[in-house]
């Protein structure tokens, strides 16, 4: 997922609702205790995640739009039909790149994790995601590093997560959360994420280890 990259490394996360701002201990935790928050959505892998209410940019390097009330949802779904829909408009490339914001390529990501297995939701995205960007005419923009990052860190979030609630009602509290964190950059360098080797295959991280 070729989201563009900015700086800042907190070390903690907001708790949502009972839950408390807590400092975790990477090399000590239990990953499985991290999962005890609101929903067991919003988990975050200790000291790397970093929180920021500033505009989250998406994969293809597009801020969000302004929209009138009958355009696509790409966000706050109601039913699991609305987002099966956003999902056909992105794979037909109907829905124009303006609007395929960072919060709909995260509903589209969790669509094709309930589908399919990781590394077939993963593959599904790589080929999606440039096909979109070819009809679009937005070239060069595919990342293998951030894709693969972005799909493995959602699938780690919803393997704790409370199956029980539909699809829509998980995309939406994980969308509530991650589109203000910005994981990225606690793992990696801005030097290592804009290179060229890390937008061609997957690179690991440089600063702090992934838990996925």
């Amino acid at each position: 997922m070729a989201c563009q990259v900015v700086h800042g490394i907190p070390h903690e996360f907001p708790g949502h609702g009972a839950a408390r701002c807590r400092r975790i201990d990477y090399r000590r935790s239990d990953w499985t205790h991290l999962f005890q928050t609101r929903a067991r959505l919003s988990v975050s892998s200790g000291r790397l995640y970093h929180v920021d209410h500033r505009c989250a940019h998406f994969a293809l390097g597009l801020g969000q739009v302004g929209r009138n009330a009958d355009a696509l949802k790409t966000r706050d779904f109601a039913t699991d039909d609305e987002v099966a829909t956003l999902v056909r408009a992105f794979e037909s490339a109907t829905i124009p790149a303006s609007e395929f914001t960072h919060a709909a390529h995260i509903a589209v990501a969790l669509s094709y994790l309930e589908t399919f297995s990781p590394e077939q939701a993963l593959q599904r995205m790589r080929e999606k995601i440039r096909s979109f960007a070819a009809h679009h005419g937005v070239s060069n923009l595919y990342h293998e590093t951030l894709t693969t990052f972005w799909m493995r860190l959602l699938e780690h979030v919803t393997s704790a997560s409370d199956i029980d609630l539909p699809l829509w009602r998980r995309i939406n509290l994980i969308v509530e959360h991650w589109t203000q964190r910005r994981p990225v950059e606690a793992h990696y360098s801005r030097e290592l994420i804009r290179s060229k080797a890390a937008r061609e295959k997957w690179v690991p991280p440089d600063l702090l280890p992934t838990p996925f």
